[in-house]
């Protein structure tokens, strides 16, 4: 793992612009806040690859809540650009792409979530492979888990997938899904990749620029991946509360996830940055005032034992302060939610 905290710039000056770019939209703060920051790192890393531009520098600074600044891309309108071509971009990713064949009352049907049957799965991750498709096996990741897989109660047959045109793998089992990711907090009839999609095709510019400059909600957004916990609050809670989701944070978060990967040991599952099991653990994420490079910025999330670190070895690795949510369940039993942040 990389020494985090001695790469660690100063959070003011020599790279790219004078002062880090502000995204005043985004809260750190919140665990979708934090996502979103690290996935406009992840955009302009990306960006910056085919371009003469530097890596792109991530810190957070308090103002009235813990804000991400970009140091890097010449402007915000610079930053606004770059977001908006990445989104046109992935239209035609494979991975938003995924579909296989769910068994369900009215018949069998093709749905893009994240429990495909172990032979569909590895049959499509073999052809990314043979395609030298590095993105989409970067993202499967951290959205599938083959090795913790669960029975499905009505599984398909290889002739249902052929009829829908779906190849499977014939040595793989079809009466076996990948099990649930941590961050899928998608409905028992919701599909986490459909959702996806969604949110990334209603996005333009101005949507764009809006979000990640005053973070409004949007009460036209026709989805939401449930990773706000304030989506669902009654409006008479607050006086001139304003119902509707964050789609740009959203979005972010998804580009963000590729840096925290999937394993398990046997059945039980394990994701960075996240304690306990899917919907009963925790959600744990440092924020640091030094600017970080986006492999950096991956050290210090993945950092082992981060909640249980001293402050003297957090100072040491340039963390101003450390946060954390409850994953856990709605009152429906099934789909999740993020709990409210807390300290420590």
């Amino acid at each position: 793992m990389a020494d985090a905290g001695a790469t660690l710039q100063s959070s003011t000056g020599g790279h790219g612009t004078a002062e880090p770019i502000v995204l005043e939209g985004l809260d750190g703060g919140t665990p979708l806040g934090f996502l979103a920051g690290m996935g406009v790192q992840q955009v302009l890393a990306e960006r910056s690859r085919t371009t003469a531009d530097g890596a792109p520098l991530l810190s957070w600074t308090l103002l009235d809540a813990w804000r991400p600044a970009i140091s890097g891309p010449a402007s915000f309108d610079a930053v606004v650009d770059a977001v908006h071509e990445d989104a046109l971009a992935w239209e035609s990713a494979p991975i938003l792409r995924f579909r296989y064949v769910k068994i369900e009352k009215n018949g069998a049907r093709l749905v893009g979530g994240l429990r495909p049957p172990l032979a569909v799965l590895r049959r499509w991750l073999r052809e990314r492979r043979e395609a030298g498709d590095d993105t989409s096996l970067a993202y499967a990741c951290a959205l599938l888990c083959e090795t913790a897989s669960e029975p499905i109660e009505k599984a398909p047959t290889f002739e249902q997938l052929h009829e829908h045109g779906i190849e499977a793998d014939p040595d793989a089992p079809l009466d076996h899904a990948a099990g649930r990711t941590f961050f899928d907090f998608t409905a028992r009839n919701a599909q986490f990749l459909e959702q996806v999609e969604a949110i990334r095709g209603y996005l333009d510019r101005t949507i764009l620029e809006v979000g990640l400059r005053s973070g409004q909600v949007d009460a036209r957004a026709p989805r939401s991946m449930d990773w706000d916990p304030t989506a669902d609050t009654p409006g008479a809670i607050y006086t001139g509360y304003c119902r509707g989701f964050l789609p740009v944070a959203e979005w972010l978060a998804f580009r963000a996830l590729v840096a925290f990967p999937v394993t398990s040991k046997g059945t039980v599952m394990t994701t960075t940055a996240c304690l306990g099991r899917r919907l009963s653990g925790e959600f744990v994420w440092p924020l640091w005032e030094g600017l970080a490079d986006p492999e950096t910025s991956r050290s210090l999330v993945a950092w082992p034992g981060l909640d249980r670190l001293d402050p003297h070895a957090l100072r040491a690795l340039g963390i101003a302060t450390i946060l954390r949510a409850d994953l856990t369940k709605k009152a429906d039993g099934y789909s999740g939610m993020f709990s409210p942040t807390r300290s420590g």
